[in-house]
């Protein structure tokens, strides 16, 4: 999930103090620091989208149904392993490393790890 809004902790208010100016400063405050950290996750979101339709079309090109597929399942996640690709695609093993090296020798993925076992994957936006 995108965490991107400032909460701020509560504020009481002390004798004497104006509550509506208070609020006021604090809601402009809150909204000038949404506004400052919404354009990078709306940055990432346009990445990730653009990654999907390189992603889908290069799928297209590729042998099988599993890589279209498996770049949907991509699209939604952080990072993936053949382990889930193999449970959300019901496919073997063998299959979902095959789509993962098909994938990354596209350039469309790169893997984290750097273990020969246990691999993570992300998408190369």
């Amino acid at each position: 999930a995108a965490r991107f809004l400032p909460a701020g902790g509560l504020v009481r208010l002390r004798p004497g103090r104006d509550a509506a100016g208070e609020a006021a400063a604090r809601l402009a405050g809150f909204v000038e620091r949404a506004t400052a950290r919404i354009g990078p996750l709306l940055a990432g979101l346009s990445r990730r989208r653009d990654w999907r339709a390189r992603a889908a079309a290069a799928a297209r090109d590729m042998p099988g149904r599993s890589p279209a597929r498996a770049v949907a399942v991509i699209a939604g996640e952080t990072l993936v392993s053949a382990n889930l690709l193999r449970d959300r695609l019901a496919i073997t093993q063998q299959a979902a490393n095959a789509v993962l090296r098909r994938l990354a020798a596209a350039g469309l993925i790169e893997e984290l790890s750097g273990q020969s076992r246990y691999r993570l994957w992300r998408a190369r936006l």
